[in-house]
């Protein structure tokens, strides 16, 4: 097994190049502990957690090590993944039903691929996979297309975030007397351009990675003969390991510009106003004049709610009908 610094620079070089938008910067691109107590850390040591197949050093796959397996000196704390408590944990998740089947049905692709790639008996071999070719390919596509989409989406909130702070509502610094109202601006474009991640979804997630990682991916990566395997499902299990990998670091990014907004554009402000008298006066004005219009829109009988009788409808016709009769043309 070659070492660190044995690794071809081209190898090196294919990694980045898949990755270019990628810093490995773990002061900026993780969440606090409390947001994912589990073990998704970066890939582990050579010696302790690297599978090296015989064609991986040449293979463009970004996957020659397999950064989710736990280290051995902590197999016994570390997450474990199976199927049947993953779908139990996907159904005790506080999320929408839309989420919670986008989990289940990419538990079933990954349900599939194992039994298309590892014998009822726990043997491997590549003249299984072979025969399973186009079954592997299906299953395998419609969770590529789930991926794909699922991780557009994620971008597509990390753009909204960026696009929000780079508002002039967001760059200005506001007076005193302008603090409540920026507050109120700002919260309205949060609302109207982002949505809350959820803690639950990443941490299923996360898990989900575990599952394909541990029942897929490891499974084909130590088929023997590999090389002989189709190109076609080579490259069709890189790109859902990327596409399965980009998932939670997605979600992290997402996660991570909601706490910036928070912490940078709206928490100063929000210090201002509890520390303001004259802001607090203010609040409780407006929500007492508040409070006062929606009493009245509510009660019938209050004035401007209560319904004009028919005949002074018809008088008031009467009257403007009259006025545009008398009414006579100004002569130049």
């Amino acid at each position: 097994m070659p070492g660190p610094h044995e690794r071809p620079e081209n190898n090196l070089t294919t990694l980045f190049e898949r990755y270019p938008d990628i810093t490995f910067d773990t002061t900026t691109d993780l969440l606090d502990p409390e947001c994912d107590r589990e073990h998704f850390s970066s890939p582990c040591s050579n010696l302790t957690d690297h599978d090296e197949a015989h064609h991986s050093v040449e293979s463009a796959s970004t996957a020659n090590t397999t950064p989710l397996r736990p280290q051995p000196q902590r197999v016994q704390t570390a997450y474990m993944p199976d199927h049947s408590d993953f779908l139990v944990e996907v159904e005790g998740a506080d999320l929408p039903e839309v989420c919670k089947h986008g989990f289940r049905t990419l538990a079933y692709h990954i349900a599939e691929l194992t039994t298309l790639l590892v014998l009822p008996n726990g043997r491997l071999s590549s003249a299984y996979a072979k025969t399973n070719r186009e079954a592997i390919l299906a299953h395998s596509q419609d969770m590529l297309v789930q991926l794909r989409d699922a991780n557009s989406m994620l971008a597509e909130q990390v753009r909204n975030d960026s696009y929000i702070k780079s508002l002039a509502l967001f760059t200005i610094k506001p007076a005193q007397q302008d603090v409540w109202t920026i507050f109120r601006q700002r919260a309205q474009v949060i609302v109207d351009y982002t949505a809350l991640p959820s803690a639950s979804e990443l941490k299923l997630s996360v898990h989900l990675a575990h599952l394909f990682d541990a029942y897929v991916y490891h499974p084909f990566i130590r088929l023997p003969d590999l090389s002989g395997i189709d190109l076609d499902i080579q490259a069709r299990i890189n790109d859902l390991y990327d596409g399965i990998m980009t998932l939670p670091h997605g979600y992290r990014r997402w996660c991570n510009a909601m706490k910036d907004i928070r912490h940078t554009y709206m928490l100063p402000l929000l210090r201002q106003m509890r520390e303001s008298p004259v802001i607090l006066q203010e609040i409780k004005d407006f929500e007492q004049a508040k409070s006062a219009a929606l009493a009245v829109v509510g009660d019938p009988g209050a004035p401007g709610m209560r319904i004009i009788d028919e005949t002074v409808i018809r008088y008031l016709e009467a009257t403007a009908s009259q006025r545009r009769r008398t009414a006579r043309p100004m002569r130049s």
